[in-house]
């Protein structure tokens, strides 16, 4: 059996990879604080990946990495741009040094925010220009993934939402708790990505390995949907009052956000559809 190392594997996305993996490959979850909620016994490691506590990792001799830790919050990577630096660049040169070392297949999630989203359906090709320091993290990671002889995989997904694995923050979370006490919501109508559930992600994402794809892909959902688009049709499906939801315009935070960072979803290999976002909210509400 192969082994399959996931960074972040505490995370939104990282605790779902370790989860839809964990019956094929030895996986080894490696996090910085929490364990991850696995379904069936996963071998925990606590790895600070911004320290020389990284070397660890070749202990394990993965056959694969998926490297989905990050510092992801916008806002904390403009005011704290040294340590947004530290994890989303540094830390990634390091991990793709030792993959070639390793000759492992090194699969990387990065972000619509690589683009400037001043037109959208962004495609695999087209000329990136980041507009916040977030993305221009994740860009300078792709590039240096790029400059070493190793099989690598990246994977720019944008607006991830689903329900979170133990008392995890995000978007979906986020509505839940606020519709539950009534509050209204206010969501931004005028800023457009391509939401993808993390089932789906992680569902596309086996699938490429599975291929041996390389190179840079766009696994994302079909849609293109404000985040006020979003917000109503989860509600919708959780059951609660569109009504609770109001729309806003985007006023800036301090720091700039791509108006329409949709993405062309890339053509996939014969087993992977997209069902739709309707059919997702449904088995999101199921789990």
């Amino acid at each position: 059996m192969k082994t399959c190392l996931i960074t972040g594997a505490s995370g939104f996305i990282g605790n779902y990879m370790v989860n839809n993996l964990q019956k094929k490959y030895r996986t080894i979850a490696v996090s910085n604080k929490n364990k991850c909620h696995a379904v069936s016994d996963v071998e925990n490691v606590k790895i600070d990946l911004a320290t020389p506590a990284i070397e660890k990792i070749r202990g394990y001799c993965p056959d694969i990495i998926i490297h989905c830790a990050g510092m992801t919050d916008l806002r904390e990577c403009e005011k704290e741009r040294k340590k947004a630096y530290k994890i989303n660049y540094l830390s990634v040169e390091k991990l793709v040094q030792m993959a070639e070392e390793m000759s492992s297949y090194f699969i990387f999630i990065s972000t619509d925010q690589v683009f400037d989203g001043k037109r959208g359906y962004y495609k695999e090709d087209d000329v990136s220009n980041p507009v916040n320091f977030y993305g221009r993290t994740k860009l300078d990671a792709e590039g240096i993934i790029k400059e070493h002889n190793v099989r690598y995989l990246i994977c720019r997904t944008s607006s991830v939402y689903g329900l979170p694995y133990g008392n995890r923050d995000n978007f979906v979370k986020f509505l839940i708790e606020h519709l539950e006490r009534g509050d209204r919501v206010s969501l931004y109508s005028d800023l457009y990505s391509s939401p993808t559930y993390v089932k789906e992600l992680c569902g596309i994402i086996e699938m490429l390995i599975e291929k041996k794809k390389r190179g840079v892909f766009h696994a994302v959902g079909g849609q293109r949907l404000s985040r006020y688009e979003l917000g109503i049709l989860i509600c919708q499906a959780l059951g609660f009052q569109t009504s609770l939801i109001e729309m806003s315009a985007y006023i800036s935070e301090g720091f700039d956000r791509p108006l329409d960072s949709s993405l062309r979803r890339s053509e996939m290999p014969s087993g992977i559809e997209d069902c739709g976002i309707h059919y997702y909210l449904n088995d999101m509400v199921r789990l």
